[in-house]
């Protein structure tokens, strides 16, 4: 046998015996609290975990000294990722629907980890638990409820991809430090977002999305920004836009069912894209 699948095991309670082979696929096995039996596995180089709400213990994972990418999915129950401090080379982390987990400090012990997603993170309240994350590059954060702000992130010279939607408490990006290397940063449903502060002082950010955020009014945070390329979806209640005018780089605004916009910012914008705007006649 070279291949073991194991799919909707109700009374799957651990893993002892398996730990010969070199592929496994654990899917919606409700009792299994642990990773116990799983073996070493030299070749096993992704692991997906999904739907085993029962999970509590990972410290198992400490052997799989191969793995690269790790998916876990609707483990209710975790607290804690304990054990992957150990998977050295371990590129990409995907943590979705686990209410409970809170400690991420073994991630930060990860000198390869540059891909970090996290969806249903209900008790991240910012970014700091992933602040020591060494390789940091790109982060997707989607459907947190409780992050307020995106703080945190300071020390990530490396990062250049950010990524954040449907995040409802979510008011303003906040003080994010230098960022040396972030370029892209997207902002999507996120329906208490007030304010772009903090997002003016990035050096290499190049390009901003910010799309269906229904109470944004003012972009004045952006003043000052080296920003290359800014699009506005979807923010019914955008108005004015001369807080642009200090953004000296700007050439690419795309003004996408923003129907309050106002003052478009002349001089340096090359590419002016418009759609949905309650306009007479051009004079804006």
């Amino acid at each position: 046998m070279t291949h073991l699948d194991l799919r909707s095991c109700g009374h799957l309670r651990d893993l002892t015996g398996i730990d010969a082979l070199p592929a496994l696929t654990l899917d919606d096995c409700p009792r299994l609290k642990t990773l116990h039996g799983l073996g070493s596995h030299p070749g096993l180089e992704w692991l997906g975990i999904n739907g085993c709400t029962e999970l509590t213990d990972l410290s198992a994972l400490s052997a799989l000294t191969r793995l690269r990418r790790l998916f876990i999915t609707g483990a209710e129950r975790l607290t804690d990722l304990r054990g992957l401090e150990a998977v050295r080379i371990l590129t990409q982390v995907m943590l979705e629907d686990c209410p409970d987990l809170g400690d991420f400090s073994a991630l930060t012990q990860l000198p390869s980890l540059g891909v970090i997603n996290l969806r249903g993170i209900q008790q991240l309240r910012d970014l700091s638990p992933f602040a020591g994350v060494p390789s940091l590059k790109f982060m997707s954060i989607t459907h947190c409820d409780n992050l307020v702000t995106l703080k945190g992130l300071e020390r990530q010279d490396q990062l250049d991809d950010l990524s954040v939607s449907h995040c409802r408490s979510l008011r303003a990006p906040g003080r994010l430090g230098q960022l040396p290397a972030l370029r892209t940063v997207r902002i999507q449903d996120c329906p208490s977002l007030t304010g772009l502060d903090g997002l003016g002082d990035l050096p290499a950010l190049r390009e901003l999305h910010v799309e269906d955020c229904a109470v944004l009014v003012d972009p004045g945070g952006l003043a000052g920004a080296l920003v290359d390329e800014l699009t506005f979806s979807q923010v019914p209640n955008l108005g004015s836009l001369r807080a642009l005018e200090d953004c000296p780089n700007l050439r690419k605004l795309v003004l996408e069912d923003c129907p309050r916009v106002a003052d478009i910012p002349a001089g340096t914008v090359v590419d002016l894209n418009l759609k949905g705007v309650d306009w007479r006649d051009l004079s804006p």
